[in-house]
């Protein structure tokens, strides 16, 4: 199951019809937003990413979900930062490291600086489990299919679309509420000890 949810979730950049295809170049907002980021990072010389994700995890749970940081005291400083909550790091046993993530973007900009990456991925299907893997790679493997090459009829389209929009933004307003109020849990808690610093 690791060697599969890493090669699936990763990301690609080579089979433009694939699943999780990252492109062949940056998105037009990147242009957009790189001067704007550079401009308000410049003061500062530590930088905190929070990268906000759904869909991978323990449904209703709130994973911190970091690619590897090969720092190992810029490690222990996000351990310290995250304290009282288990970081799920990319290389760790039910997660998977992630090319060309938003954090890394923001980490790159940011040379210099003492950069710190996290990731909020918010669960939606049990998926670091073999059953919710295999649901989850069918709802994708089924709007990817229909996205580029239609679906059977219109019917089989709302179904797959409801499923796939279900798997990333669930309806369930118990779980909407929950991931609102763990991350506003989690951001006044290490706003509060980034400030104390």
């Amino acid at each position: 199951m690791r060697v599969l949810r890493q090669a699936v979730l990763e990301g690609q950049y080579e089979y433009p019809e694939g699943l999780y295809f990252g492109g062949k170049g940056q998105e037009p907002q990147i242009a957009a937003l790189t001067p704007i980021l550079q401009q308000k990072m410049k003061p500062y010389t530590r930088i905190l990413t929070i990268d906000l994700h759904t869909g991978y995890g323990e449904n209703g749970k709130m994973h911190l979900f970091p690619n590897p940081v090969e720092d190992l005291d810029i490690k222990a400083e996000m351990e310290e930062l995250f304290t009282g909550y288990t970081i799920d790091w990319g290389d760790s046993e039910d997660f998977y490291i992630i090319k060309g993530s938003f954090a890394d973007y923001i980490g790159a900009l940011a040379p210099g600086k003492i950069y710190y990456p996290m990731g909020f991925e918010f669960g939606t299907l049990d998926s670091q489990k073999t059953f919710g893997s295999i649901r989850s790679l069918h709802i994708t493997t089924l709007e990817n299919q229909g996205f580029h090459h239609g679906y059977k009829n219109e019917k089989t389209e709302a179904k797959i679309k409801e499923n796939f929009l279900e798997m990333f933004y669930p309806s369930n307003k118990a779980w909407r509420s929950k991931t609102i109020t763990d991350a506003k849990i989690i951001l006044e808690l290490v706003f509060e000890r980034l400030g104390k610093e």
